[in-house]
């Protein structure tokens, strides 16, 4: 079992071990594809499970970072949320979508003023995207 350290607690990631890839292996964006396809379908347990599968393969697969740190936020696992989306961040930084999340997880905590600092980095990003935020 896979476990997210958040400053109020812990969010146990559950799943079997997953061996290294072998025949019939998912790649990182098909097991990605499943965790994202159980989140829509609202089996956000599975999809968490699904992700923390996929993270244990593929540690920096960007989408899948990203999806678990959107549902951590929406669980209010905020500190999890921006821990994981500064590790995408530091994989992409080209990717707007990644620093307004985590702007908004900063904002869900507390800390406005680095909130900002991460939605103006967003703009920065994609200027044409203001709009969105």
């Amino acid at each position: 079992m896979s476990v997210w350290q958040t400053g109020s607690g812990r969010v146990a990631i559950r799943g079997s071990d997953v061996s290294a890839a072998g025949a019939g292996a998912p790649s990182a964006d098909a097991a990605f594809k499943i965790a994202l396809d159980l989140h829509h379908a609202g089996r956000v347990s599975n999809a968490v499970a699904s992700a923390g599968q996929t993270l244990q393969r593929f540690p920096d697969h960007v989408p899948t970072l990203h999806l678990l740190a959107q549902i951590m936020r929406r669980l209010g696992h905020a500190a999890t949320a921006f821990e994981t989306l500064a590790k995408a961040i530091s994989i992409a930084p080209d990717n707007f979508s990644l620093y307004n999340d985590a702007g908004l997880a900063l904002s869900a905590l507390g800390h406005h003023n680095e909130a900002t600092a991460y939605f103006t980095g967003a703009i920065e990003l994609k200027p044409a995207a203001h709009a969105q935020l």
